[in-house]
């Protein structure tokens, strides 16, 4: 899902209190990397976490980043944005769909790590348009009706485009 590649990113990324935590299954072949890299920069890895959980942890998150490669829809990115997180996603992930370039995240090509990292770097150096971006990441969520909402209004979506 392009873990790899945002290892690889954060490790370029400049910013005296950067910190990267990874949430969801890791792929086993990807254990040592992030071994590796966790034994020189700021990782921490958190594994699966219940969705009961989830809101917390997103909650306390500056940007939410989904450097998936494909990835049809990745629902969590609404979840993010309901917890005021600015997504920075591929344009792999149906981020298309949600996201409003510029305002309330951004989309960079897949597998573009240079133009990924430009996204973060951006918002690192901007901590007054983080901050914009996290309002309205909010605000679009609650337009569409919130956490557990948006997630109805996105299987309804589904089953008319499948007719």
């Amino acid at each position: 899902k392009g873990t790899h590649r945002l290892l690889r990113v954060f490790e370029r990324l400049k910013h005296p209190m950067k910190r990267l935590t990874l949430v969801g299954n890791i792929q086993t072949e990807l254990h040592s990397m992030i071994r590796e890299y966790a034994s020189r920069l700021p990782i921490s890895v958190l594994g699966h976490i219940p969705q009961a959980e989830l809101k917390g942890y997103m909650s306390r998150c500056h940007v939410f980043v989904l450097p998936s490669i494909e990835d049809g829809y990745g629902l969590v990115m609404s979840q993010a944005m309901a917890c005021g997180a600015p997504v920075v996603a591929s344009q792999h992930t149906g981020a298309e769909m949600l996201l409003t370039e510029g305002k309330d995240g951004f989309i960079f090509p897949a597998g573009d790590d240079d133009a990924l990292l430009d996204c973060l770097q951006r918002l690192a150096d901007n901590p007054d348009m983080r901050s914009r971006m996290s309002q309205e990441a909010l605000k679009s969520a609650q337009a569409l009706g919130g956490w557990s909402i948006y997630a109805d209004n996105i299987v309804s979506m589904f089953d008319e485009l499948r007719g």
